[in-house]
């Protein structure tokens, strides 16, 4: 099953109220469609840091939630969290799983520089042992990442990140959803794309 980042960005496009905001949406969550979006992130960012959270000292601030180590690598965990980038953003992604969950929305919670603010909801199998990867290029820099699932642990690794730089997409229509209602809308679109067959 793969999922499509360009259907996924124009349908919730026409779920949600519009802006002169613009963003890139890629997400996947089954290993070739992992593999494929995370490529699709790369070229479409272009220059960007990364962190896999081996480092004793991390490049950004992050609250709640805490590093745990495996036996093959480590990685953030917690029901909910914040990054707070040194300096704003223009890209963003992360490798991330549901930790003893059922299947639910992971919210996201984006602060812009200009004040406003961004809420997606990202579909998280349950107890998926493959990889979820989502990212997002966006033309307003981003200083702040909110993480929120619930009653249940979020596993965070790999979080690639680009300074402020002009994004090397043509953009589209930001979805800006007004509170739970359009996260209610965003949820059931990926919720949508993620059952439909090949």
């Amino acid at each position: 099953m793969k999922k499509s980042a360009t259907f996924l960005a124009a349908l919730l496009t026409a779920l949600l109220p519009t802006s002169a905001d613009a963003v890139q949406l890629f997400y996947g969550q089954v290993d070739d469609a992992v593999a494929e979006e995370r490529a699709a992130f790369l070229i479409t960012a272009g220059t960007v840091q990364w962190e896999n959270f081996e480092s004793v000292s991390l490049p950004f601030s992050i609250n709640g939630g805490n590093r745990v180590s495996s036996q093959l690598n480590q990685y953030w965990q917690g029901n909910r969290f914040t990054i707070d980038f040194t300096s704003p953003i223009t890209a963003l992604a992360f490798d991330g799983l549901s930790v003893g969950a059922p299947a639910q929305n992971l919210l996201l919670s984006l602060d812009l520089i200009h004040g406003n603010n961004w809420q997606l909801a990202i579909n998280v199998d349950a107890d998926t042992t493959t990889d979820l990867f989502w990212g997002l290029v966006s033309n307003v820099p981003i200083q702040k990442v909110s993480f929120d699932q619930g009653d249940y642990a979020f596993g965070l690794d790999n979080v690639v990140w680009q300074p402020v730089t002009h994004p090397t997409f043509e953009p589209t229509s930001i979805p800006e959803p007004g509170g739970l209602a359009g996260l209610t809308l965003v949820g059931v679109a990926l919720a949508f794309l993620y059952a439909r067959p090949q």
